[in-house]
């Protein structure tokens, strides 16, 4: 008995390691079948990306093609031109500086304030300290 025991242990590690083999080759086949699929995905997620972009720029250039082909306007040449009057420049470029600055200038004057409001906050506790100083003086005194 211990001979068909052995065989058919023998057969069942065999049968084993060819269930195992089977399990591994159909798991590389899905990997594969998967990453077919991520691939295709990628590309056509890249290809939809550029045209995306591709028709963004062709919105922001739009705006700038129509500030060109605009008739400009003889400036003499001993005037100062500020950004809004020098020509080619697009609305929405100079819109952007318009608010960079506003941004900036808005920071200043928050930053300031805060100075301000510190300066005159130390103030006042040293009026109120040399004013507490003057009555104790004053008690000191003789009369």
């Amino acid at each position: 008995t211990q001979p068909k025991a052995a065989d058919a242990k023998a057969q069942s590690v065999e049968e084993l390691a060819k269930l195992i083999g089977a399990e591994r080759d159909a798991r590389k086949a899905a990997l594969a079948e998967t990453q077919k699929q991520l691939d295709w995905r990628f590309v056509h997620f890249a290809d939809e990306f550029q045209q995306r972009l591709d028709a963004l720029a062709d919105r922001l250039s739009a705006p700038a093609a129509r500030a060109t082909e605009a008739p400009r306007r003889e400036t003499p040449p001993q005037s100062q031109e500020t950004p809004a009057m020098v020509p080619g420049v697009d609305d929405l470029q100079r819109f952007h500086l318009l608010e960079g600055k506003l941004a900036l200038a808005e920071s200043r004057v928050a930053e300031v304030q805060r100075w301000s409001k510190a300066v005159e906050a130390q103030m006042a506790e040293e009026q109120r300290d040399a004013e507490s100083r003057m009555k104790e003086a004053e008690a000191w005194l003789p009369h």
